[in-house]
């Protein structure tokens, strides 16, 4: 489960459909920002195999219980990972992060291009460095082919690597790329539709392509973990996997989506092609 912890994200990717979502969230909440006592609420309800990862819709650190959060749902026993840019985060924040067994602390740094509202101060660089030395399980990524030259002489004499993530679209929701072609056939979610996101006001959509709130499988403040899985809604998206005419958003998804049938079909034409040439050659 994603932990979206606000709406409203002041960073404001270039590549992010915050438009989307901004539209979308106040027709069904005015509950910008998520309680302490919503996320306990919500997050006591969620089974503890069940892995907690504090990214969302926003930048988790907006909301200034995102630290109290993270070691609550530690102490429950879930697994917690965290995808920051840092904005909102403190030096006392990371002393107190860096005392748990983290999962992941994924730090997205600032392009050179400047896609992402980023202040890059002596505080912002401060955290940087106090990251970039820490304990944290820390990994470094950009949106973009340059990082940002100013952060880069932090990283001098480290073996780090800062990874360059691909853009996508967001199933078609950043409107400013072109939106992907609809997948045809029978489609298989990577993530098994399981990697859901939690929002402020407790409604839990069906995942981070979603930012239009297209699919909503339920509210965890009125409901229990497992209807979700029960839902009207997620049951129009399973079947809606297996029929081409449906318009469910996995069907634009250009990152966890699978056609099932043109992998089978590949790796048919494929072997065939293989048998052809080794024929050849005996």
């Amino acid at each position: 489960m994603e932990i979206t912890t606000k709406i409203g994200c002041s960073v404001f990717c270039a590549y992010c459909p915050q438009k989307k979502l901004l539209e979308a969230y106040p027709k069904r909440s005015q509950e910008l920002l998520m309680s302490f006592d919503t996320f306990k609420t919500c997050i006591d309800k969620i089974p503890l195999k069940e892995n907690l990862w504090f990214c969302g819709m926003c930048e988790p650190f907006l909301n200034p219980d995102c630290t109290k959060m993270i070691l609550y749902a530690g102490g429950r026993g879930h697994r917690i990972s965290v995808s920051t840019t840092l904005v909102g985060v403190s030096l006392a924040d990371i002393d107190l992060l860096e005392q748990m067994s983290l999962g992941g602390f994924g730090v997205h740094l600032p392009s050179a291009e400047g896609l992402e509202k980023i202040d890059i101060d002596e505080s912002y660089l401060g955290v940087l460095q106090r990251v970039i030395k820490s304990k944290l399980p820390a990994y470094f990524f950009a949106h973009a082919e340059n990082v940002d030259p100013r952060v880069l002489p932090l990283f001098k004499g480290s073996d780090v690597e800062i990874q360059k993530r691909k853009l996508i679209t967001r199933a078609g929701n950043v409107g400013s790329m072109r939106s992907p072609r609809k997948r045809i056939g029978i489609l298989k979610c990577e993530r098994g539709m399981r990697s859901n996101i939690l929002l402020p006001n407790g409604d839990v959509v069906l995942c981070c392509m979603d930012y239009g709130l297209q699919h909503i499988l339920g509210n965890l403040l009125r409901s229990d973990y497992n209807s979700l899985y029960q839902s009207k809604e997620f049951l129009k998206v399973q079947k809606g996997l297996r029929d081409v005419s449906s318009d469910i958003l996995c069907r634009r998804c250009d990152q966890f989506a699978r056609e099932i049938l043109l992998i089978q079909w590949m790796n048919i034409f494929i072997k065939r092609i293989a048998s052809i040439l080794f024929a050849r050659k005996a």
